[in-house]
């Protein structure tokens, strides 16, 4: 039997992969517990009273809370003995001008982000007001490659087996909504613009999709790209905006589940 040589390169890639899936679902872990603080998680909790989604739900998408601080999570990570390293990898952290580390989500409502597999491999981070941006994301690590990604497909995959369609919506909430209300074949691309890959990844597991962005001129100009990506990747495409404007959160929430699937 002639063995391999042993890559050094491979070896260390591997091990940082597994580190940042134990990373990923520590801060999870954390981000959820904050987010069930009776004092550092109030804001949070209140911000989440008012989009209205059930405690299944939020429990389900594991949301979470980074509070206000810039060593919240460093901190605890460190204590559980990731090193700096895997911490930086990871994205969660920065390194600042003077070398040391800092959070980078801090005071935001946390989102977890899944690969297939259920592993945590990014976050995305939504201002608990006004604050601009209204949204921040994980960069790009290892595991996470946003090309290759989308939101809920861990959540949805049974439920598109079953219905043998989905529907493709832009946001985080627009997607939390539908589970909300019992629809639960439907991916996000998180307000990413829709690439190959992920039109071939949506292939493996339904072929019509039904497309449902904003009524803006920047949503429909990336429903049709996005249709086209579809289309030539084998699927059969639909595409829709929502009355008034609206988007599918607002709408459900207005008008009920059964009118949107109408």
């Amino acid at each position: 039997i002639k063995l391999p040589a042993f890559n050094e390169r491979d070896n260390k890639e591997d091990y940082l992969r597994s580190k940042l899936v134990e990373l990923g679902k520590f801060a999870a872990g954390f981000f959820a517990s904050m987010l069930a603080d009776p004092l550092k998680g109030s804001a949070c909790r209140h911000y989440l009273k008012g989009r209205d989604l059930r405690e299944e739900t939020v429990r389900r998408f594991g949301l979470g809370f980074a509070p206000d601080g810039w060593n919240n999570l460093v901190d605890k990570a460190r204590a559980a003995g990731f090193r700096d390293p895997v911490l930086e990898a990871s994205g969660l952290v920065k390194k600042g001008e003077r070398g040391s580390l800092y959070d980078f989500f801090r005071n935001r409502l946390m989102i977890p982000i899944h690969d297939v597999s259920g592993n945590v491999v990014a976050f995305g981070g939504r201002d608990l007001g006004d604050g601009t941006p209204k949204y921040i994301n994980s960069p790009e690590n290892a595991l996470y490659k946003k090309s290759r990604v989308l939101y809920g497909l861990f959540q949805a995959r049974e439920a598109m087996r079953r219905e043998k369609s989905v529907f493709l919506v832009e946001g985080y909430f627009d997607l939390m909504r539908c589970f909300d209300a019992g629809i639960e074949n439907v991916l996000a691309t998180c307000g990413t613009a829709l690439t190959t890959e992920q039109a071939i990844l949506i292939r493996r597991y339904v072929r019509d999709v039904a497309v449902v962005f904003d009524a803006d001129a920047a949503g429909i100009r990336a429903a049709l790209r996005g249709i086209g990506l579809l289309t030539a990747a084998g699927l059969t495409v639909r595409a829709f905006t929502v009355p008034n404007g609206k988007d599918p959160d607002d709408f459900i929430k207005t008008n009920g589940p059964d009118s949107f699937r109408s």
